[in-house]
């Protein structure tokens, strides 16, 4: 018995074995599966078809693709089988047999965040983070704390030579300016 007084019967399992189990079933493949197809949609059968047609469901091998339009499920109709030898060279190997349209509505896209813009620091702003950690015994603490608050400054998110001292605000490991109430 332990310490909560249930008591296993049988032998105790690793987590990892028991989930390792759990997703290895077919309905979690597909489920898998549809997800890397669904990531990579747009460059597997072009962007202009993405915007109309998106996979929703992957099942005994068939790949069940949702339409906005009618218009567009007709014309895609003629295209399934080129879906079908698109999709499976994008995946490298035989995942799919058969493609089928289904007319609903499509979720809506999700927009990618634009790419972050990480610039190298200025002198400036290295010497500024210098200054801000020398105090720190511990180098290793000091060298952490120097490359969090760089990597903030290159960010966008913080600049050190905004200090007190400088005429601006805070400096990143100050305390926030207190909210005015006008």
């Amino acid at each position: 018995m332990n310490q909560s007084g249930f008591r296993p019967k049988g032998r105790l399992s690793a987590v990892g074995s028991i989930l390792g189990k759990a997703l290895s079933g077919p309905e979690q493949a597909n489920l898998l599966n549809l997800g890397r197809i669904d990531e990579e949609w747009a460059s597997i059968v072009g962007p202009q078809l993405a915007a109309v047609c998106r996979p929703v469901k992957l099942m005994f091998r068939e790949l069940t693709v949702a339409v906005a339009e009618a218009v567009w499920a007709d014309s895609l109709n003629f295209h399934r089988s080129r879906f079908v030898s698109q999709v499976n060279k994008a995946k490298g190997r035989d995942l799919i047999d058969r493609v089928r349209l289904t007319i609903q509505p499509l979720p809506p896209l999700e927009e990618p965040e634009p790419p972050k813009v990480i610039r190298e620091p200025t002198e400036t702003e290295e010497a500024e983070a210098d200054r801000l950690v020398a105090e720190i015994d511990d180098s290793e603490l000091r060298d952490l704390l120097r490359r969090v608050i760089l990597m903030s400054v290159v960010s966008g998110h913080t600049d050190p030579t905004d200090t007190p001292e400088s005429g601006g605000g805070d400096t990143p490991l100050s305390t926030p300016p207190q909210e005015s109430s006008s």
